[in-house]
C-alpha cells in the first residue's frame, strides 16, 4: 500500500505521485493507473482555494417555504398610476421580499426578475420596474423565490438584452431562437459561408455611452454549433456608434478543445473574457469581427445575458462561472445562471443541454439574509461526450479499499479544506466507476456536471460528497453495497438505479426531477426536502427497501408526501418494505400499495441498548443471508452475549455480514485500543473487528484486526490515535470462505 498525491493545477501524470512535488494531475486517466495501484492505496487530492467573502449579502424570499404560493399565476393585469412609475398587481399572493419573474406575452424590457413590495392586502408592486403605460393585460408571474436570490449590490453591469437583432454586414445574418430561461427570443448571429479575415460582421449599439472602467472582464452564456479556432472571433468594444472607433478587444476561446468546450443548445456555456486591464469608460457600441485565423464556414454565435464584471482578484467579482453560497457546511454552493441588472441571481439547478424552466433548482436555504461567498473550483474539460473525466482504474478488495480523499493542503500536508470539481461540458461524468470495486471517494464537491457520479456495475463503493450542485442526475446503475452520502444535493434528477443492499444518506435535497430508487434491500434517509413533482419514487420492481423520513423537514414542496409513491406496486411483492414517515402523512401511498410497519429491530439500536446495559433484553435482527441475536448463553462465561450466523452462500467476501458495536467518544491525540472477545463455532469463515477510515482525523485508512480460525475464545483488537475530538464506531464483519453457513459469537468490548 502506498500514499499518492494529486494536484489538479501543478500536477503531471508523468510524475510518480509519491510526493506533492511529484504529484499527478488526475487520479483517473493516466494518474492512478491499474499498473500503479495496489489495493489499500491512499490518494490525497489538493484542496480548492478557500471561499472568498464578497462583502455582500443575499436574501431568500419569504414565499420560498410556503406550499400555498402557486409557481405561476397567469392572466394578470399590471397597472400604474402614471407612465414611468412602478408596475402594480392586484393579488393577495406573495410577500414583501419575494422574488418573481415576469413573463410577458412579447419580448419587452419588463420580462425580468423583480423583488416584491406589498402595498396592502390586495396589491403588490414590482420594485425597480418602470411602467410604459397605465395598464398591461394578460401577463404572468412565476415564483422565483425558490430559484433566485437578491444581492445587496450589483458588482457587474448588464451590457445589452436580447430583444433586438444585430446589425449585420458582409454576408452575416440573424436567426431568432427560443430561449425561455432568459428571454422569449434571442438572436443568433450567423457567419457567411466564406468569411474573411479581420472583418466586422455584426454591431450593436448600447443605450448610452457607458463607463465600464470599474470592470476588466466580460461574462456571458454562449451557444454555438461551430468549431471556432483560436484567434478567429473577437468581441470589440467601440467608443463610436455602429462599431466605429474600437478601443478594446478580446478573442473568444477556441471551442471543442481541452480548454473550452461548447454547448450548442439550452443554457449555453459560461464564458469569461479577460481584457487584461480596466475596460474603456466610453463604450457606445459592440462589434463582432473575425480575427487573424478563419472561423468555420457558416458558423453561428449566440450571446446570452452579457455583463461586464470585476477582476478575479477583487472579492466581489461575480461571473457566470461563479459558485455562490453562504459558506455554511449544511448549505449548497450554487452555480450562477443569469445576472439581473437589479441584482437578482438565478441559480443553476440542472446543467446540460436544457433550457426548461422546471429544471431550475429549488434551493435549500430558508427565508433570510446570508453573507455572500464565492468558491473557486478545479475546472475540467473534455473533447468528447464520453464520461471519462475522473475514470477509476483501480480495483481493490474487501478490507483494503482504495481511498481517494480531497481537501489536502500541499504546503502543510494536512486535510483542512475541500476539493471542488466543476465542468462545463454536456453529458460528461465526474466520478466514473466503470467496473472497479471497493474504493472510497470522500470530501469532494461537484458542480455543473451532468453526471457527477456515474457508477456502473461496481461493488462496495463509498461516495461521500459535501455537495452536488447544478447537476443533472446521479446514475449508480447496478451497484451493490453502495454507500452514498451528501450534505447537500441540488439536482435536476437523482437516481439510484438497480442498486442492491445499499445505503443513501442525504442531508438537504433541492430538486424538481425527483429521487428514484430502483433495486432491493436499500436504505434511504433524507433530512430535508425542497421541491415538487414525484419526489421520492420507488420502482415497481424494488423490494425490501427502507425509507427513513421520520424527522423530515419540508421546505417549498407543494405536495411533498403525496409525491412519495411506488409505481405499480402490489401488496404481495412489498410486504417487507419499511416506511418511516411522520404520522400526519396519511396519503403518501397509492391505494394499491401496503407497507409493513417499521417494527423490525434495527441492529444498531438493538446493540446499543443491550451491550452497555445490565438489563437483559431479548433482541434479534434478521438480514439478507444472516442473523444477529442476543442470547442468554452466548457469552464467554455462559451468560448473555451476541451470535452472528451466516445462513446462505451469498455472504462471501464481496458481501460480508457486518454489525456496528456502538459509538465511542475519543479525545484528540490519545492512543486508544478497542478489544473484543470472539469465538468461531465454525472454521469456514473470516471474522474481523474494524474501524472505518476517514471518519475522524488521524484515522485516514481502515484499521482492521482479523480473528484466527481457532474455535476457542480469543481477543481481537485495533489501536488508533485520532488527532481531533470525535466519535468512532467499531464494527464486526464476517464472510464465508467455503460452505453455506457459519457461526460467530462475540462478547465484552473494552476500550483502553
Amino acid at each position: 500500500m502506498a500514499t499518492y498525491h494529486v494536484n489538479p493545477v501543478t500536477g503531471n501524470n508523468a510524475n510518480n505521485g509519491l510526493t506533492w512535488a511529484t504529484a499527478w494531475q488526475t487520479f483517473g486517466g493516466t494518474g492512478l493507473t491499474a499498473a500503479r495501484h495496489t489495493p489499500g492505496d491512499f490518494v490525497k487530492v489538493a484542496k480548492s482555494p478557500d471561499p472568498i467573502n464578497t462583502g455582500l449579502t443575499y436574501s431568500v424570499g419569504p414565499s420560498f417555504g410556503s406550499v400555498t404560493i402557486a409557481r405561476s399565476v397567469t392572466g394578470l393585469t399590471f397597472t400604474s398610476p402614471s407612465v414611468g412609475q412602478t408596475w402594480r398587481i392586484s393579488t393577495a399572493l406573495f410577500s414583501t421580499g419575494d422574488i418573481v419573474r415576469v413573463s410577458t406575452s412579447g419580448n419587452t424590457p419588463l420580462q425580468d426578475c423583480y423583488t416584491v413590495n406589498r402595498l396592502d392586502a390586495n396589491t403588490i408592486e414590482l420594485v425597480g420596474s418602470i411602467s410604459t403605460a397605465t395598464s398591461l393585460a394578460s401577463q404572468a408571474i412565476q415564483n422565483y423565490s425558490v430559484k433566485a436570490v437578491q444581492l445587496s449590490g450589483t458588482p457587474y453591469q448588464l451590457l445589452w438584452d436580447n430583444d433586438t437583432a444585430w446589425t449585420v454586414s458582409n454576408g452575416a445574418t440573424n436567426t431568432p431562437t427560443s430561449q425561455n430561461v432568459w428571454q422569449t427570443n434571442t438572436n443568433r448571429l450567423n457567419f457567411p459561408a466564406s468569411p474573411a479575415l479581420n472583418t466586422t460582421y455584426a454591431t450593436r449599439n448600447l443605450s448610452a455611452i457607458t463607463d465600464l472602467s470599474a470592470f476588466t472582464r466580460l461574462s456571458f452564456m454562449f451557444q454555438t454549433t461551430s468549431v471556432i479556432p483560436a484567434n478567429a472571433v473577437k468581441i470589440v468594444l467601440c467608443s463610436g456608434l455602429n462599431g466605429t472607433s474600437p478601443v478594446a478587444e478580446a478573442f473568444l476561446p477556441a471551442t471543442n478543445s481541452p480548454t473550452q468546450p461548447y454547448i450548442a443548445t439550452g443554457q449555453g456555456t459560461p464564458i469569461v473574457l479577460d481584457f487584461g486591464g480596466p475596460l474603456p469608460n466610453n463604450v457606445q457600441s459592440i462589434a463582432i469581427a473575425s480575427g487573424t485565423t478563419l472561423p468555420t464556414a457558416s458558423g453561428n454565435l449566440t450571446f446570452i445575458n452579457p455583463v461586464a464584471c470585476k477582476a478575479a482578484t477583487q472579492a466581489d467579482a461575480i461571473t457566470h462561472r461563479s459558485l455562490i453560497g453562504s459558506n455554511d457546511s449544511r448549505k449548497a454552493w450554487y452555480p450562477v445562471r443569469w445576472l439581473s441588472p437589479r441584482g437578482h441571481v438565478i441559480i443553476n439547478g440542472q446543467y446540460g443541454n436544457t433550457s426548461t424552466e422546471d429544471n431550475l433548482v429549488w434551493h435549500v436555504e430558508e427565508t433570510g439574509v446570508y453573507n455572500l461567498f464565492t468558491l473557486q473550483t478545479f475546472v475540467t474539460f473534455a473533447t468528447s461526450n464520453a464520461p471519462n473525466i475522473q475514470q477509476m482504474n483501480e480495483n481493490a478488495v474487501p478490507g483494503s479499499p482504495t481511498v481517494i480523499e480531497g481537501g489536502w493542503d500541499p504546503v502543510s500536508d494536512t486535510k483542512n479544506g475541500l476539493t471542488v470539481y466543476e465542468n462545463f461540458t454536456p453529458r460528461i461524468g465526474g466520478f466514473v466507476g466503470g467496473t472497479m470495486n471497493w474504493y472510497q471517494v470522500r470530501n469532494f464537491g461537484i458542480a455543473r456536471y451532468q453526471l457527477p457520479a456515474n457508477m456502473l456495475s461496481t461493488l462496495g463503493v463509498t461516495l461521500d460528497f459535501e455537495f452536488l450542485s447544478g447537476t443533472t442526475l446521479i446514475d449508480v446503475s447496478g451497484v451493490n453495497l453502495l454507500n452514498f452520502s451528501a450534505k447537500t444535493m441540488v439536482s435536476g434528477l437523482a437516481i439510484v438505479s438497480g442498486c442492491n443492499r445499499s445505503n443513501v444518506n442525504i442531508g438537504l435535497v433541492g430538486a424538481n426531477g425527483g429521487f428514484t430508487i430502483q433495486g432491493n434491500n436499500n436504505v434511504v434517509k433524507i433530512d430535508q426536502l425542497t421541491g415538487s413533482g414525484n419526489f421520492i419514487s420507488f420502482n415497481a420492481n424494488t423490494y425490501d427497501c427502507e425509507l427513513n423520513m421520520a424527522n423530515i423537514k419540508l421546505v417549498g414542496a407543494t405536495a411533498p408526501f403525496n409525491d412519495v409513491f411506488r409505481a405499480g406496486a402490489t401488496t404481495s411483492n412489498h410486504s417487507a418494505d419499511k416506511l418511516n414517515v411522520p404520522v400526519t402523512a396519511t396519503s403518501i401511498l397509492e391505494s394499491n400499495t401496503t407497507w409493513a410497519p417499521t417494527t423490525q429491530v434495527d441492529s444498531r439500536v438493538a446493540f446499543t441498548r443491550t451491550q452497555f446495559s445490565d438489563q437483559y433484553v431479548e433482541a434479534a435482527v434478521v438480514t439478507d443471508g444472516g442473523t444477529l441475536w442476543l442470547g442468554e448463553t452466548f457469552g464467554e462465561t455462559g451468560g448473555k452475549g451476541w451470535r452472528a450466523r451466516i445462513t446462505n452462500n451469498t455472504r462471501m467476501a464481496a458481501y460480508p455480514l457486518s454489525f456496528p458495536l456502538g459509538r465511542i467518544a475519543l479525545k484528540a491525540n490519545q492512543t486508544v485500543t478497542i478489544a473484543l472477545r470472539m469465538k468461531n463455532d465454525t472454521t469456514n469463515h473470516t471474522a474481523q473487528l474494524f474501524i472505518d477510515g476517514g471518519k475522524i482525523n488521524g484515522v485516514d485508512n481502515e484499521v482492521t484486526s482479523t480473528a484466527t480460525s481457532s474455535t476457542a475464545w480469543q481477543t481481537v483488537s485495533v489501536t488508533i490515535t485520532p488527532t481531533e475530538n470525535g466519535v468512532i464506531e467499531p464494527r464486526v464483519r464476517m464472510w464465508l470462505n467455503t460452505g453455506s453457513s457459519a457461526v460467530l459469537n462475540f462478547d465484552r468490548m473494552t476500550v483502553s
